[in-house]
């Protein structure tokens, strides 16, 4: 749960009597991503085609530990609501050599060691060596944009409670996810693929959901818009709408329609993360809480039945539609009055 090397940094014991010899001591980082391709190479089995591979193959430095390993760096990403039980914050990390550049999300401090100097990470450098900071913070980012890891907007006027439903495509869809024609899963995700359908969908079924949090991780190329469309048994209906350019809110019911959106220049074939709430009689949606659109209507206290996702981008692609129980924050009053004065 934690960044800081009490954390992440612990003993690696390998034992192979037939190729590599006892006694020896390694200095060289390993990551937990690197298994995957030096047990491949040591069972002799090559990759297969365009598989992705996040490690490097340790096999010939446990062979002889003396032999450097070629990496640009080592990363960490570790996204959370609210910080850890155990003492962890939503952030991410990086190690380049000595050096280590930890980043909080929450407030975007930066933190920078040589721990070479300092392996318990006392010293911050960063105000003392701002190239080194920019250097490891635009690799970080860099990162992050290349295998689309997300830093999902933690929820404003909620907490999370209980998981209620997830997909992740990482195998068989669950049986309460319906999918329509125009839409299937590759590399562990959902794309969009050539159709006569004019709008791809994607349901969720056997829905109870009133005060949730709701993310969708997406991925957009193109013209048209991402839509969630969110319906109550007494005829409420609520719209996300997502398109190049920004975003909008939507609720129609029995008074009306009340309507908000929010500018935002959503890059093409770059991840994103879309977290909804639905908490008491408001509806909100965020990347960040900066680019926030809310509204308000009593009809957002009934029990919701259905979600669906409906696309009409061609080049389309999402993961990970996560669904959260949730209550009030305990910081409600204050931040409602912070969204009021937006608007």
């Amino acid at each position: 749960s934690e960044l800081y090397e009490g954390g992440i940094r612990v003993p690696l014991l390998v034992q192979w009597p037939a190729k590599i010899r006892g006694g020896g001591v390694s200095r060289q980082a390993t990551m937990n991503t690197d298994f995957f391709p030096t047990l491949l190479e040591a069972a002799g089995f090559p990759l297969e085609g365009e598989q992705a591979v996040d490690g490097v193959s340790l096999l010939e430095h446990w062979v002889e530990p003396t032999r450097s390993v070629e990496r640009d760096g080592l990363y960490w990403h570790y996204p959370i609501d609210r910080p850890h039980f155990l003492g962890g914050f939503s952030g991410g990390a990086i190690q380049k050599g000595d050096w280590k550049m930890i980043e909080r999300f929450a407030t975007r401090e930066p933190e920078l060691y040589h721990l070479g100097q300092d392996p318990s990470e006392q010293v911050n450098l960063a105000g003392e060596n701002p190239l080194k900071l920019g250097e490891l913070s635009d690799q970080l980012e860099a990162w992050r944009v290349r295998v689309g890891a997300c830093r999902p907007s933690p929820p404003l006027l909620s907490e999370a409670g209980q998981l209620e439903f997830a997909e992740h495509f990482s195998g068989r869809t669950s049986r309460r996810l319906t999918v329509s024609g125009g839409m299937s899963v590759a590399s562990g995700v959902l794309v969009s693929t050539p159709s006569d359908e004019e709008t791809r969908w994607v349901q969720v079924n056997e829905l109870t959901l009133k005060e949730a949090i709701v993310r969708i991780d997406f991925r957009r190329r193109g013209s048209g818009d991402l839509r969630l469309v969110a319906k109550t048994d007494g005829k409420a209906r609520s719209v996300i709408s997502i398109g190049a350019n920004g975003f909008s809110l939507e609720v129609s019911g029995e008074m009306g329609k009340a309507r908000n959106e929010c500018a935002y220049a959503f890059e093409p074939d770059r991840w994103y993360t879309l977290t909804v709430e639905f908490v008491g009689e408001h509806l909100l949606a965020h990347v960040d809480h900066q680019h926030v659109v809310s509204v308000q209507y009593p009809q957002l206290k009934e029990e919701r039945t259905t979600l669906t996702i409906r696309s009409d981008v061609e080049a389309m692609a999402l993961d990970n539609i996560v669904l959260l129980s949730a209550r009030k924050s305990p910081k409600w009053t204050e931040r409602l009055e912070q969204l009021r004065s937006r608007h």
